[in-house]
Parts: C-alpha cells; structure tokens; sequence
C-alpha cells in the first residue's frame, strides 16, 4: 500500500516537473514570436507635420478635429485596411499620426473628405 502511494507521489512530480518545462518552453517561443513582431515596428512621434492648404493660415485657423491619418517618415503610405503606414520596401510598418481633419477658419469650416483625400468647405 505504502509502495502503491509512493509510485502515485513519485507520477504528480513528475507530472508536474513535464508541465513546467512545457510552459517554459511556451513562454520562450511566444518571447521570440513577439520579438519577432515587433521588431519590424518603426516608432513614429513626429506630431508637428504641417501641410501647405491654400485655406489654412495659422492666425485664423484652428483644428476642430483630428482624425486623418498621415506617415511622416519617407517611404511609407498609409495602407486603409490595415490602418498602418508601410514601407513595402523595407517591409517595416509603423502607426498613422491622427493629424487635423476638420478646420475653422474665420467663420468657414473646412474638412477632409477620407474618400476623395480632399478639403472642401462645409
């Protein structure tokens, strides 16, 4: 009886020994597979992007909303369906910086249309 006890013991350590390796393992696959992922990721803070509009005038103006999204490194556009920049060169990406969408400009609102990638009045 007191053998029969022992073997059982002597299973659930090692049981447990087998199940401790096999989530160590886990954990160090999934570190290189995030590695991996992020590694191709490019930081992007630049928030100071101005862009030359025929309406805008930096007195007058003022951003109602910002929702548009732009790449503000060389080499990579704005891809929609993924909601990221690309660079397909590199095959790096990067997030979008949410710049002005919508403006007011003495009195007259102007907002861009994501559709056309145009400003038009409101």
């Amino acid at each position: 009886m007191k053998q029969k006890n022992k073997e059982e013991a002597k299973n659930k350590i090692d049981l447990g020994l087998i199940l401790i390796v096999v989530a160590s393992i886990a954990v160090i696959i999934g570190g290189f597979l995030i590695y991996d992922y992020t590694s191709n990721v490019v930081k992007n803070n630049d928030d100071s992007v101005e862009d030359d509009f025929g309406f805008y005038n930096e007195d007058t103006c003022r951003c109602l909303e910002k929702n548009r999204p732009v790449c503000n490194l060389d080499g990579f556009e704005y891809n929609k369906t993924v909601n990221f920049c690309v660079n397909k060169e590199e095959k790096t990406f990067t997030y979008a910086t949410r710049t002005c969408s919508k403006y007011e400009c003495s009195g007259e609102v102007y907002e861009f249309s994501l559709e056309s990638q145009e400003w038009s009045p409101r």
